[in-house]
């Protein structure tokens, strides 16, 4: 059953759009499920290494929220702070409240008015807060050393679902790619030798059928010719110039 008549190959203008297709989707796709990686791997890692962070005494100088309103109406909070403490005797400010990564305006939880009316109250009543300095960089100071779980929760489908929808899309690409070539090679096998070179694979068969045992006995008796062995011999010097 000749297979490439059952199913016809793909024409290059076809596989090219599905090429392009899976390229779009793998670019966007997976483009999307990498950054939420990458913002959900850098709170972990920020968590991590905030576990050794030293507490300090802080001042709050000012502390506001800033909402956005998004195309349905709905409200997204960012929280802006500026406090100072000191470390070792020097004085720093920060406005670092938590910790690196995530995004900047969400409406996930209350977190980000529970920590605007905290620090406020803080500031009227000269009450200290305690804010967690890196000890090997002490420039560098968070106010909540914590994880919000339900932002991670948030971005953990866009990381897992994109990531494999973009994945797939490149394999589906990668598979179109190569089935051009295998049906080319398919192509190349199912076409006829030329004349010439199916006429040159028998002179070689007719030639190296006396380097076989049995070639070689007829030769040694007696039995093969040697005109026939001549012009063998003048075929194989034709086909090695050829």
């Amino acid at each position: 059953m000749n297979t490439t008549q059952d199913h016809p190959p793909m024409r290059w203008r076809t596989r090219l759009a599905g090429v392009l297709v899976c390229a779009a989707f793998a670019l966007a796709f997976g483009g999307v499920g990498l950054m939420a990686t990458r913002q959900i791997g850098a709170i972990c890692h920020a968590a991590w290494q905030a576990r050794h962070w030293q507490p300090v005494p802080v001042e709050v100088l000012a502390a506001a929220l800033q909402g956005r309103r998004d195309a349905d109406g709905d409200t997204h909070d960012a929280l802006q702070a500026r406090y100072r403490y000191e470390w070792m005797g020097r004085s720093y400010e920060s406005t670092q409240v938590r910790l690196p990564g995530g995004m900047g305006h969400d409406n996930f939880d209350p977190w980000q008015r529970d920590w605007e009316l905290r620090l406020n109250r803080a500031r009227d009543s000269e009450e200290r807060l305690v804010a967690w300095v890196d000890p090997d960089h002490p420039e560098i100071a968070v106010l909540d050393r914590s994880l919000r779980w339900r932002q991670l929760l948030f971005m953990l489908p866009f990381s897992i679902v994109f990531s494999l929808i973009g994945a797939a899309a490149f394999g589906a690409g990668w598979l179109m790619v190569r089935s051009r070539r295998t049906e080319a090679a398919v192509t190349r096998q199912a076409q006829p030798a030329p004349p010439q070179q199916a006429l040159g694979v028998e002179f070689q068969q007719v030639v190296h059928g006396r380097d076989t045992a049995h070639g070689r006995l007829a030769v040694e008796c007696g039995v093969w010719p040697m005109p026939v062995v001549a012009v063998q011999e003048g075929l194989q010097g034709c086909l090695a110039l050829s």
